[in-house]
């Protein structure tokens, strides 16, 4: 899965900022509320606009399976965080996913 969100400089120095993308189950029974999945670091230009992608990929969406003894992928609606921390969540959205067997 493709992640991408646009990030802007509004200040007048140039500086660094690094975009963080969670992962949060819907059904959180015996999960976290969010995981940490991906991060990019950005330098920006004051003013400047940069475009960043990150992919995301099916261990993201895991579970350690102990009687397989490997992760799982676990179907269900997941909301995609992406923001500067896990405090400072800036913009969200949901999928479902259903991973085939075998």
């Amino acid at each position: 899965m493709k992640v991408s969100c646009s990030v802007t400089n509004t200040g007048k120095r140039a500086g660094k900022e690094t975009i963080q993308i969670y992962v949060a189950p819907e059904q959180k029974k015996d999960r976290p509320v969010h995981e940490l999945k991906a991060f990019e670091k950005v330098r920006l230009d004051a003013g400047e606009t940069k475009r960043i992608c990150v992919i995301l990929e099916e261990r993201d969406f895991s579970r350690y399976d102990t009687d397989k003894k490997m992760p799982v992928p676990v179907n269900g609606t997941y909301e995609i965080q992406v923001g500067a921390s896990s405090t400072d969540i800036c913009l969200c959205g949901k999928i479902d996913l259903f991973f085939a067997e075998g």
